[in-house]
Formats: C-alpha cells, structure tokens, sequence
C-alpha cells in the first residue's frame, strides 16, 4: 500500500485486516451488501452513522488530497545527498529541490557551506567552493526546456577542468 493510502484509510477507519489492500477495502465499503457495516473493517465514531459508500468516498477523497499536496515531494525525492571525495576530502552535498538550496558539509572540520539554486532562474549556475587550500566550482544544471534541475558537477579553477565526479538531480 502507498503511504497515502495508508494515511486516508487510517484517517476514517480504526481497524481494517492488515493483509487488504487499498482496493479490497474499498470495494467492500461500497459492497450494497454493506450498507452500514462491513466484516473486519470498523469506521471512526465521527463517520459511523454514515453509509459505508460514503466512507469509501471520504477515503479516497482524502488518498487523493495527500498525493496532491504531499507525495511531489515523497516519491520524487526531493532531498539528494552524495558522499564524494575531492582529493582525499571528504564531503557530503545536499540538494533541497523543494527549496532550491544546495549544501556542502565538510564532516572532518564541521565546516558547511549553502547557496541558492537558480537564484530564481532555470539555467546553468555556478557556486564557489573552497576545500583545503582549492577553489572550485559546483555546477548545477538545468535540462533543456529550462523546467527542472538535472544535475551537478565540480568544477577545478586553478586545473581549469571539470573533476570526474558529477550526479543526477
């Protein structure tokens, strides 16, 4: 079952056989043969002297509601972290989709550094870094259509090459 599913049946129901699924319950709310009570599925007082149709509706109502606002950023993964080493160093960076801000974590020292990604905009932006005595360069890029970040990559100003580690935002 996916977590919205979960979530609405457990917003209406107190108890439900934990092997259903999501279809199995409701198709037994919305069974005419059971108008007002189902075997192994009890409602919440608030909802009990409704019809189980009703419920049923009202569960999948709220399913729908939870993935519209909530699962974007659940099944889409909003938060990406990598582990990576830049000449022995290690560092963990972080990208906040949802709030468009970027994080490197140097662990070793307690050190971090953050920026903005996009600054607004969907194109190609560059963040300065500095780890040990080198600067660098986070890339962060956009797809094509300009509609979403794509990925990232660092970037050596003193070797003036790209680093062979990058990932998939």
């Amino acid at each position: 079952m996916k977590t919205s599913e979960h979530f609405a049946l457990s917003q209406w129901l107190t108890e439900y056989p934990i092997d259903a699924t999501y279809e199995g319950i409701l198709k037994a709310l919305r069974d005419e043969r059971n108008t007002w009570v189902a075997e192994d599925i009890d409602v919440w007082e608030v909802v009990e002297n409704h019809p189980l149709d009703q419920v049923a509706d009202l569960i999948e109502d709220t399913r729908k509601h939870f993935e519209s606002v909530l699962e974007p950023s659940i099944d889409k993964c909003m938060i990406k972290h990598f582990d990576i080493t830049i000449y022995k160093h290690k560092i963990e960076l972080i990208f906040d989709l949802t709030r468009n801000i970027w994080y490197a974590l140097h662990p070793k020292y307690g050190q971090y550094v953050s920026g903005e990604i996009g600054r607004g905009r969907f194109e190609r932006n560059h963040n300065f870094l500095t780890i040990g005595t080198r600067e660098y360069e986070l890339v962060i890029d956009c797809d094509d259509d300009q509609k979403h970040w794509e990925s990232w990559s660092i970037f050596d100003i003193k070797k003036q090459d790209y680093l062979p580690i990058n990932g998939k935002l």
